[in-house]
């Protein structure tokens, strides 16, 4: 069953949302299993999936939090 790119982005998008307004599982998580979705359905690459970490924006956010808890 060959399911189309812009449907499966939009019922994973849907089902984030879903999970994201229910706040039952943390919004972390929805957030990187929604990205390993998308990487293993094969809607991104692994190099697109994980290159925004190496962003420095991101880098930068993750030690502000690093250093919030200290």
């Amino acid at each position: 069953m060959n399911v189309p790119p812009d449907l499966l982005v939009g019922l994973l998008g849907l089902g984030a949302l879903l999970f994201f307004a229910a706040e039952r599982i943390p919004s972390e998580i929805v957030a990187l299993a929604l990205l390993a979705a998308l990487a293993l359905f094969g809607v991104l690459s692994p190099e697109q999936a994980l290159s925004g970490f190496s962003h420095p924006a991101v880098v930068q956010i993750a030690a502000f939090l690093v250093l919030s808890e200290a």
